[in-house]
């Protein structure tokens, strides 16, 4: 290899000389001026992530030799020692954060302090830091939020990739030519002309969107190719402007982080033979390549591993699920175990020498450690431990040295281990029980990528934008230990084969309901997103989403907005219609007692539309003596009055047939279309459900949360005005009628008047927001879940009886302060108050001298406030809910400081008599002072009532078409500057 890197510098000139200007950085393998090589058996590595800023420095994590080394326009500075087990890291104000497995290390750039964050989550992979928040990126694109300056402090979690402006990015890979991506609630579909392999999102700046796109351009041997698109964006979506650059085929060693979006843009590392450069990426980037460097793979230069098996290949196997190798693998990664000095080891043991990982100390780890030809059992390492053996062994290559040495696995030990083999299997003889893919795009959870002689990985989860999340037991990729490392084509190129365990059993029965959670804040005021996160073993087949109110103790919804939720608790919902007056109420349900009609009705009105699929819920029974009892509902009904409901669909449940039959009508005229037995039990309730998506005309109908019909209607109806029900011969009972909607992870709940929640809380710990959930997994498993929340959408009362200066009003001080005022507490009958935000202004209403200030008390006091004679001054108040919305503002009669000798100087200057005060009818004044020029007429709140120029000495204002209050005189000079305020009482019928 040496020999190889030295030949390589003959081509140093015509590699300088094919510079782009793109190219800000490079630097040579160099373990102490550069940046260190380091040749294994599973990767090559140097370094795993890097930064740049706009002073010229670089800094790159070397995760091997568990250090940052910094450079200044391309010079060598500084080296940072860090902890080993670094997975990535950022660079910002000054500081490097570096992300480990359970927490941050901060440490300053110039010092080299360091303080600790603890975290929980173990597949965080990238982690930024802005605006004094650290965002934590998972394999799954999720995000997690930490205050940077309030250690340990978790914030919240996005389902989404989430940037310092609030930017919510998520990319899906959908086939095989096409994936979405989403930013914020905008999603768009993309194809691509080559084989997709994946669209991972690598960041997002100054309002581009940078995407790692793949492709698969040959299968075996693999062969990728690369690019980045960046991708325009504004506040209406994605701009058709689209670039996209080439990333050269020449990867000299694995970096995990080779792109960076940070706020200068964005960058690619590239790396050759020769070094390493870093390519600023935009639209006009063009990085050339020597032709002597294009295919350059670390996987074509791994270090050759002699290994072998435990036992002979033809060990006793036994068939598995996905789910049991995944289940058996975890553990692996997960295991606490306790280190002795005595299992710390560098001695000759069996005739080979045995070296514990460094990462190895005294005292409480997870996770085995590498061992070569190691395949412990956890409760084998267990003992092996207390027989003082080695924990895990990194330097006898091949066998190993044996468990009486060292414990632990290697890569294939784990993967044995994980498909519960009897024996190890090596990655030559591995082939053996397993069966090779025709593509990587095929691989499921359990599957292997393996590289015979060299190395093994077994796949965990297949990532949304089309990576891997594998867990494998590596040298350079989890250090000597079992761990988690996402991978794309580009990294498994060349030499990785895809393969299943030919015993493993890819269906099994699915039992398990998916499992649904809902996310949103605790109040709302407007219009409120919720975030639903909903797994499944054997994956989601459709999702139901039926937001309600709590309206007079009741729960409804919209049906205007095609939801419906009705109980029938006390009485029929007046949106019900009974055609027949055999129809009734009776014990909490609508109840059609005459058995001799076989066409009846009773209907509401419920917009259905194409937009959404739907679900029909209800619960039923039936009774009676005739022999052909039978009930069911019409839907996508456009009349609620005719035979058939002219166009619709009618869903009827036979109970003496035992059948379920959709019919469908067309102009009045009604036909079977389907029919299918089922077991309808007479004189019981049963839940009936039926759903119904109008763009493909698929209708499934079920009983007890079985399927038991569905008909595909070739000219679907694309919508409906009634939903009404029909009996025929029997005593038929309806209740608990629900009608929901499908959705997605993120929905959008609307308030208000025309909204889907029309109340709001009748008290603050009483929620006016239900949201039912309906999830229906790939088995039909039914997962039916609700939230409760809580809404105000009106403004607290407003303040009454502030006080200046002293509980009881004080107009005039002689001896300057820091003022003070009182107020009456509000009141918020729906969210309660939680507090107040006053301020000081010279108007009412105005902040001018002391800004809007929060406090949960009924006083306040302005500090550090200079007060200014002959000023007068005026309190505001707010009162603050629970919900967080505000009252209008509420001000005082306001306040004045003066002396003796200012006192007789204002009254020279503004020289008013105001009369009557109180008045009901008119308010008059004099002034002979030549300054006033204007006046207004305020409430307490700063509001204007009336204004006027004066053009005279004596001036009359009508106030008799004004409320009872406390009002303020303003008067003005010619530059419009308050010279004098006086408080007047309007008071009808004022004597």
């Amino acid at each position: 290899m040496k020999k190889f890197l030295l030949l390589s510098i003959a081509a140093l000139f015509l590699f300088s000389a094919n510079k782009t200007s793109a190219q800000i950085f490079t630097t040579n393998w160099d373990e102490q001026n550069g940046i260190p090589y380091h040749q294994s058996f599973d990767m090559n590595t140097g370094f795993h992530s890097f930064t740049t800023d706009e002073e010229g420095r670089s800094a790159f994590l070397l995760k091997q030799d568990n250090l940052i080394r910094v450079f200044q326009n391309g010079n060598k500075i500084k080296d940072i020692e860090i902890v080993s087990g670094a997975k990535d890291f950022c660079f910002y104000q000054d500081n490097f954060f570096i992300l480990y497995q359970n927490f941050i290390a901060q440490i300053s750039m110039y010092n080299n302090t360091v303080e600790y964050y603890k975290i929980s989550g173990k597949d965080f992979e990238k982690i930024s830091v802005s605006e004094n928040l650290m965002y934590l990126y998972s394999s799954s694109q999720k995000t997690s939020v930490y205050n940077a300056k309030n250690k340990s402090e978790f914030l919240f979690i996005k389902e989404k990739i989430l940037f310092s402006n609030h930017t919510e990015i998520f990319s899906e890979k959908i086939s095989n030519h096409n994936f979405t991506l989403q930013f914020n609630k905008i999603k768009k579909n993309f194809h691509t002309v080559k084989k997709l392999a994946s669209a991972v999102v690598a960041g997002y700046s100054n309002n581009k969107i940078y995407l790692d796109v793949q492709y698969i351009v040959h299968e075996i041997p693999l062969k990728a190719e690369r690019e980045i698109w960046i991708i325009p964006t504004s506040i209406n979506g994605f701009s058709e402007n689209i670039s996209i650059v080439k990333i050269p085929d020449c990867y000299y060693i694995y970096v995990k982080n080779d792109i960076l979006v940070n706020e200068n843009g964005c960058f690619y590392s590239l790396t050759t033979p020769f070094g390493i450069e870093i390519h600023e990426i935009n639209e006009t980037t063009n990085i050339l390549l020597p032709a002597q460097y294009e295919g350059v793979h670390f996987n074509n230069l791994l270090l050759e591993s002699k290994e072998g098996d435990v036992s002979g290949s033809n060990s006793n196997k036994a068939p598995i699920t996905r789910a049991e190798i995944i289940a058996y693998a975890e553990p692996y990664e997960t295991h606490v175990w306790t280190c002795s000095a005595s299992n710390i080891k560098d001695y000759l043991c069996n005739g080979k020498q045995v070296l514990t990982p460094s990462w190895v100390t005294v005292g409480t780890h997870h996770a085995l450690p590498y061992m070569w030809g190691g395949w412990s059992n956890l409760t084998q390492f267990n003992q092996g431990l207390l027989n003082n053996v080695s924990a895990g062994d990194c330097n006898t290559t091949g066998g190993g040295a044996g468990a009486s040495c060292a414990v632990g696995v290697d890569c294939s030990g784990f993967v044995s281990r994980a498909w519960n083999l009897s024996s190890k299997y090596g990655t030559s003889t591995l082939p053996n029980i397993s069966t090779a893919y025709a593509s990587f795009t095929q691989l499921l959870p359990g599957d292997i990528v393996n590289y015979a002689g060299h190395h093994v990985r077994l796949i965990h989860t297949l990532n949304a934008n089309g990576s891997f999340y594998i867990i494998e037991s590596s040298a350079s990729a989890t250090d000597w230990r079992v761990g988690y490392c996402t991978y794309t084509v580009a990294n498994l190129q060349s030499s990785y084969i895809p393969r299943y365990y030919n015993d493993v059993i890819n269906t099994i029965p699915d039992t398990v309901p998916p499992v649904t959670t809902m996310v949103t804040s605790n109040w709302h005021t407007e219009d409120f997103d919720v975030n639903f996160t909903d797994t499944d073993s054997s994956g989601i087949q459709s999702l139901y989403w039926l937001p309600t109110g709590l309206s007079e103790s009741t729960w409804t919804t919209n049906q205007q907005l095609g939801f419906m939720y009705n109980n029938f608790n006390d009485t029929i919902n007046p949106d019900w219609t009974l055609v027949e007056p055999s129809w009734s109420f009776i014990n909490g349900a609508i109840n059609q007692s005459n058995e001799s009609l076989t066409q009846n009705n009773a209907y509401t009105q419920l917009e259905q539309d194409s937009t959404s699929s739907y679900l029909f819920n209800w619960k039923m029974k039936l009774s009676g003596s005739e022999t052909d009892r039978r009930a069911g509902i019409y839907i996508f009904a456009d009349s609620a009055t005719a035979l058939q409901r002219n166009n619709s669909y009618m869903i009827y449940y036979r109970a003496d047939l035992d059948l379920c039959q959709i019919y469908k009508s067309t102009n009045n005229t009604i036909t079977l279309m389907e029919e299918d037995p089922c077991v309808i039990d007479e004189n019981n309730w049963f839940d009936c459900k039926v759903t119904y998506n109008p763009v493909n005309g698929i209708i499934t109908a079920y009983l007890n949360n079985e399927p038991i019909s569905s008909w595909t209607d070739p000219e679907p109806l694309k919508s409906g005005k009634y939903l009404s029900l029909r009996t025929g011969s029997c005593n038929a009972l309806f209740d608990e009628f629900r009608v929901y909607r499908s959705r997605q992870n993120l929905m959008t709940v609307t308030t208000g008047i025309n909204g889907m929640i029309q109340s709001e809380n009748p008290d603050p710990a009483t929620p006016a927001c239900n949201i039912h959930s309906i999830a229906i997994d790939l088995a039909d498993n039914f997962r039916i879940t609700n939230f409760l929340t809580n809404i105000d959408l009106t403004a607290p009362n407003e303040v009454n009886e502030i006080s200046d200066l002293n509980i009881s009003d004080v107009d005039t001080i002689v001896v300057a302060v820091e003022p003070s005022c009182y107020w009456s507490p509000s009141s918020d009958i729906n969210s309660g108050i939680i507090g107040y935000r006053f301020a000081l202004g010279t108007a009412p209403g105005f902040s001018n001298i002391y800004n809007w200030s929060f406090t949960a008390d009924t006083q306040a006091t302005c500090s550090s406030v200079n007060l200014l004679e002959n000023q007068v001054y005026y309190f505001s108040v707010k009162a603050v809910n629970n919900a967080g919305l505000e009252s209008q503002a509420s001000s005082s009669d306001g306040f004045v400081f003066v002396t003796n000798t200012s006192e007789k100087r204002n009254n020279n200057i503004t020289d008013i008599v105001i009369y009557p005060n109180p008045a009901s009818d008119k308010i008059y004044f004099i002034t002979s002072d030549k300054t006033v020029k204007s006046f207004s007429l305020s409430d307490i709140r700063g509001k204007i009532l009336k204004q006027s120029e004066l053009n005279d000495s004596k001036f009359s204002i009508a106030v008799h078409d004004i409320s009872d209050g406390i009002y303020f005189l303003n008067f003005f000079d010619e530059n419009k500057q308050v010279v004098k305020t006086e408080k007047v009482i309007i008071k009808a019928n004022y004597e």
